[in-house]
């Protein structure tokens, strides 16, 4: 590795600890079984479809992570600075949902601010294959993700804390996120990066092409899909299923949170740097095996009616969650070459974003005929299939671009 290399290794390494640090607390709160879908749950009492929509937010905004491809390829303006734009453009949103005394107000910030936030990933990703050689980037990004999920460990225990007695304490959360979106955008601002390769950002529709060109993307893409419908579907589930004393369990919103938030984020803090290791040692398919296999684990027990269950199923899912962010963010830099990592990866959110969309509409409309038990274990049994459709390309994925 070269001296330039490595100082824009180093500087990435500090931005991006700085910036994941600062939004952590925000990804976490409005993850789909989050406090997003709690306030709206048991403060504003929102209908299946309302839940479905808030649940679905974040995923959605991916859908727009071509467009955000595209604009930035065009703006010929360094990958960090338009990330840290995105990021301050995200906070009036938030702060308009902080405010808000009606449902509708609430949910109109809440989805401003989570679609924006969202179409930064395809640059991030691009930022760390700009800036991190393929001998470490697995294990640097777990390193940055590793501080993040320690920082959201730290807020999901404290938001858990602060709003179990008064879920109306979320306003003032909601505007101390706000702020720390703001340290966020000013410190990835800082990293030294590229502008966007403007043929691979090219025509955002164009890029979908790439399904079928590289015929093992597509595949994968596939795999990608059911894994994606069978969580989706079911992660809004988790807090429905927790908190309702009709269709669930009924636990007060303290303990919701702490099954939703707090444990997951354990079980994330514990696995992530070995997940960062395993990406760049293993091989992909294998690991992308492994990590829906304890995807599959946490179904089956969170939705065990005992309370041992759910906790356990909740650290299942947290180890899984860890695992899936590092194979997530990276995948794509394994099939394509290093200035064509926004394309591919625009495909692959857009592709996150759809079925963000559909999943937990269509788990929420099958429950007026179906026990939540029922949703979720067909969303298990997706990922089950993922599994199998992974078995004939497992010695592919020793063969795996590196670069």
């Amino acid at each position: 590795m070269n001296t330039t290399r490595e100082n824009r290794t180093a500087a990435t390494r500090r931005g991006e600890l700085l910036r994941v640090i600062f939004t952590a607390p925000t990804a976490t709160a409005f993850q789909s079984s989050g406090v997003g879908l709690v306030i709206a749950l048991k403060y504003f009492n929102a209908a299946d479809w309302q839940k479905a929509i808030i649940a679905s937010a974040g995923t959605a905004g991916l859908l727009l992570t071509p467009v955000a491809v595209y604009i930035a390829g065009r703006l010929r303006l360094p990958v960090s600075k338009i990330i840290g734009s995105i990021i301050f453009l995200g906070i009036p949103g938030l702060l308009l949902a902080a405010f808000s005394r009606q449902l509708t107000t609430y949910m109109t910030g809440l989805l401003a601010s989570l679609l924006l936030l969202a179409s930064t990933t395809p640059l991030i990703t691009s930022l760390w294959r700009q800036n991190a050689g393929v001998e470490n980037r697995g294990k640097f990004f777990g390193q940055v993700a590793f501080a993040g999920v320690l920082t959201g460990l730290l807020s999901s225990g404290l938001i858990s804390w602060f709003m179990r007695e008064d879920l109306s304490r979320f306003r003032i959360i909601f505007m101390v996120l706000a702020c720390l979106l703001a340290c966020a955008a000013l410190a990835v601002i800082q990293i030294p990066s590229n502008p966007l390769d403007r043929h691979s950002a090219g025509n955002p529709f164009r890029n979908l092409s790439l399904i079928w060109k590289n015929k093992l993307f597509g595949y994968m893409c596939i795999i990608q899909m059911l894994v994606g419908i069978g969580n989706l579907a079911t992660n809004p589930l988790r807090t429905e299923y927790a908190g309702s004393s009709v269709r669930g369990l009924g636990y007060s919103p303290g303990m919701i949170l702490v099954l939703g938030l707090l444990l997951p984020e354990i079980g994330r803090a514990v696995s992530m740097l070995v997940w960062g290791k395993l990406f760049d040692r293993m091989n992909f398919m294998l690991m992308r095996a492994l990590v829906n296999l304890f995807f599959i684990l946490s179904i089956v027990l969170f939705f065990t009616p005992v309370p041992l269950c759910q906790i356990l199923g909740s650290l299942a899912y947290g180890l899984a969650i860890g695992g899936g962010h590092i194979a997530w963010n990276l995948w794509v830099t394994r099939f394509c070459e290093s200035e064509e990592t926004a394309a591919y990866m625009s495909v692959h959110t857009a592709l996150t974003g759809l079925r963000g969309i559909l999943a937990p509409q269509l788990a929420f409309g099958v429950l007026k005929f179906c026990s939540i038990q029922t949703v979720a274990w067909s969303g298990a049994l997706l990922i089950l299939l993922s599994i199998l459709l992974l078995i004939p390309v497992l010695p592919r994925g020793k063969t795996l671009i590196h670069t």
